[in-house]
């Protein structure tokens, strides 16, 4: 069920992605004009036009994560702490094939603040969760806590501290498979860190999973103030594709129990 389960999310984040907006719109469009629908053709290619310029001009992205971010704002780092989860998706796992080490993504801060917060509590446990979500990979997900895990051991976290749980592919078995391997005990401190839009539903999903409460440190914010001035289609794209998404992923985790 739960690869089942994780295909269908990956399916639906491809339809979710504007980028294929305007390929299928263009797509459409070629193919209306190579069998003489001309009216067909003008309409799809107007429609591309449009949809091109309300994703280039209008900050759509960044209203959709402003809502999503609104009720995690950065916080402070907690007095005691006896446990850290840090939820992966931070790795570049390409760079990282071509030139080796710890290649990683625009949601580092996920690993440099867990990286920070185990500096500052020495004791603390350090559970770094997560493998390679990619579709194509499912079967063998393993390959992105390689590079989590060494930039944590290049950090000063020791080996001793760090539980590593290699094979989860979605928030729901970071939650449940970290639980397994890192045993949290009634009263201790636990900090999760992810990123802020995606906060509401790791904490959903570990608390679904037995982790006692949580302190949430949310990291990665992404909105922007808003603003209407200037050409900025790869941002609005990159943030509305990442909005859409947790959005969806919100809705299915409810709907699901997740």
């Amino acid at each position: 069920m739960g690869s089942v389960f994780f295909i269908a999310g990956k399916l639906v984040g491809v339809l979710l992605i504007p980028d294929y907006w305007l390929l299928a719109l263009a797509a459409g469009a070629v193919v209306a004009l190579w069998r003489g629908r001309t009216k067909t053709a003008r309409v799809l290619i107007t429609s591309w036009l449009t949809v091109f310029l309300i994703l280039g001009l209008v900050p759509l992205g960044d209203w959709i994560m402003a809502s999503l971010e609104a009720d995690n704002p950065p916080r402070p780092f907690p007095s005691q702490v006896d446990g850290i989860v840090i939820l992966g998706g931070v790795e570049d796992h390409g760079a990282g094939l071509k030139w080796g080490g710890a290649q990683l993504n625009e949601a580092a801060e996920r690993l440099t603040v867990g990286a920070a917060l185990a500096r500052v509590h020495p004791q603390s446990r350090v559970v770094f969760t997560g493998g390679r979500g990619a579709l194509r990979d499912f079967a063998h997900s393993d390959t992105h806590t390689n590079i989590g895990a060494q930039f944590l051991r290049q950090a000063g976290v020791p080996d001793d501290r760090l539980v590593i749980e290699p094979s989860a592919r979605n928030t729901t078995e970071n939650a449940r498979l970290s639980f397994q391997l890192a045993t949290p005990q009634k009263g201790d401190v636990w900090v999760l860190i992810t990123s802020a839009a995606h906060m509401p539903r790791a904490l959903r999903s570990f608390a679904n999973a037995g982790w006692p409460e949580m302190e949430p440190m949310p990291v990665d914010h992404r909105s922007h103030a808003p603003s209407w001035i200037g050409w900025r289609l790869a941002r609005n794209l990159n943030l509305l594709n990442y909005g859409l998404r947790e959005l969806v992923g919100r809705m299915a985790y409810d709907l699901l129990g997740r």
